[in-house]
């Protein structure tokens, strides 16, 4: 009974693999699968693709509402960042596996803004935490998000991993976004290393900054696992498709692309 009793009270990560070192260990062939799929699907008749439930439901449901949820983690999250303990991470991290970040993560963040008392510098190293720490997706998130609300060009590698996978590539490059002054080409950099929803969430934030951003949104930009049309439009218009179809020349890499985007488009 002791026994049962005290492995009830240790903090759910404990024992586990973080998701972080766990994309860190796959290098540059990041699969689709995380070490919590079993927990987190428990139950459920379907299975997403890696980015799909968070991609699907951004693009085609409501804004996020605040709730009485969300305030709770807003309140426990305020109290760690004004006096860090422990036991105070555990009931945090407890609320987050079990909340849908991607239906108020907006919402939260927008409360956390506004939240008194909040100490930025323990708020960021908490965040840093989730992150870096822990071993389920929705805490993940949700301190990936958080890093969002910072200058945090001292994390981009820890960005930049994991947003490498689909999961967490539209936390990434929100967090990218707001908080880098070089983020469109932090953003250009990840963009070619992933492929479906990630890359989608991506080019959608991309600015065709430099031609060779355009030359890549032409060539390869469309392309994705999920569907073309949702980048086809984008990026024949950034790109500046009718231009360089215009010129005297047309390689083969850009007649591909061209050719995905006008079948779709």
């Amino acid at each position: 009974m002791v026994i049962f009793f005290d492995r009830a009270k240790r903090p759910l990560w404990e024992g586990r693999a973080s998701i972080y070192s766990y994309i860190q260990g796959q290098g540059e062939s990041v699969d689709g699968s995380l070490p919590d799929d079993e927990e987190f699907w428990s139950g459920s008749k379907i299975r997403w693709v890696a980015g799909g439930m968070d991609g699907a439901f951004g693009h085609h449901a409501g804004p996020a509402k605040m709730t009485d949820e969300a305030r709770e983690l807003v309140h426990l999250l305020a109290k760690q960042s004004r006096k860090p303990k422990n036991s105070t991470r555990k009931e945090l991290y407890a609320k987050l596996v079990k909340t849908d970040m991607g239906g108020m993560i907006d919402a939260v963040l927008d409360e956390v803004r506004k939240q008194p008392g909040i100490q930025p510098g323990a708020l960021f190293l908490e965040a840093k935490w989730f992150a870096e720490n822990a071993a389920h997706r929705n805490v993940v998130k949700f301190g990936i998000a958080t890093l969002g609300l910072f200058q945090n060009e001292q994390v981009k590698e820890l960005l930049l991993t994991l947003g490498r996978h689909e999961e967490f590539t539209l936390y990434a490059a929100v967090a990218i976004h707001n908080g880098m002054e070089n983020s469109n080409q932090v953003l250009f950099e990840l963009a070619q290393r992933v492929h479906g929803w990630g890359k989608i969430h991506i080019v959608e934030r991309l600015e065709p900054a430099t031609q060779e951003i355009k030359d890549w949104l032409l060539r390869q930009g469309c392309h994705n696992s999920v569907m073309n049309e949702y980048l086809a439009c984008i990026c024949a218009r950034n790109g500046g498709l009718q231009e360089a179809l215009s010129a005297d020349r047309v390689d083969s890499a850009l007649f591909d692309g061209a050719t995905d985007i006008i079948r779709v488009g």
